[in-house]
């Protein structure tokens, strides 16, 4: 009886089909998830964009309306959050991120102005911090995660009169770029509160700023 002969030809083919049906699938779903990423990213934008457009409309007709700044933080802290996740989803370096970053520096500028404006007239006391920070290194990046929570802290202190404003010092941005040589910011983290550079090492550094 002769030796039954494997069918090399049929298993060659088997696996063929089955690598080609792998590939296709892997490639379907690379393609989804960066699709995926592509509509967030997307959205963010246009969010970013709208809520920017509705700010400089409320500095253009500015008036004392208790209302409008309550609905400018309300967009703002919607941006900040969404921001956050996109962190926490690609990375605080991806550089999709740091576009969005850019944006939203530009919102936070815009916000900050609206602030001042109601300061300025409309006999209003908010504390306005400006915060920068940097992700550039590990030593840099603790500082001013530590410098962070300490300003949320003194926000809760109270959260109806203190601004928090926080800008990456390492972004291309143009405003960012103002901001710093305007408080002559040299190194990070630093905070400049009620337009006076600051170095925050504890919640009373700060505290005073409240009275």
């Amino acid at each position: 009886m002769k030796p039954r002969r494997e069918p090399y030809l049929e298993k060659a083919l088997a696996s063929f089909i089955l690598a080609t049906i792998m590939f296709i699938g892997f490639f379907a779903v690379a393609y989804s998830v960066s699709y995926i990423n592509y509509q967030i990213i997307s959205s963010q934008n246009t969010l970013i964009l709208a809520s920017i457009t509705e700010l400089d409309e409320v500095l253009a007709e500015f008036k004392c309306e208790q209302e409008l700044l309550v609905s400018s933080s309300e967009r703002l802290d919607e941006v900040a959050s969404k921001i956050t996740l996109l962190e926490k989803r690609f990375g605080k370096k991806d550089s999709r991120v740091l576009e969005q970053k850019k944006l939203y520096s530009e919102l936070e500028y815009r916000h900050y102005q609206i602030t001042l404006n109601f300061n300025d007239a409309c006999d209003s006391s908010y504390v306005t911090a400006l915060f920068f920070y940097s992700n550039i290194n590990s030593l840099e990046e603790f500082q001013s995660e530590r410098t962070g929570f300490i300003l949320t802290a003194f926000e809760r202190e109270d959260a109806d009169r203190v601004m928090i404003y926080s800008f990456d010092y390492d972004l291309e941005s143009e405003t960012i770029a103002s901001l710093v040589k305007e408080y002559n910011i040299t190194e990070v983290p630093s905070v400049v509160v009620d337009n006076k550079v600051i170095y925050v090492r504890n919640l009373r550094d700060v505290e005073p700023y409240l009275i």
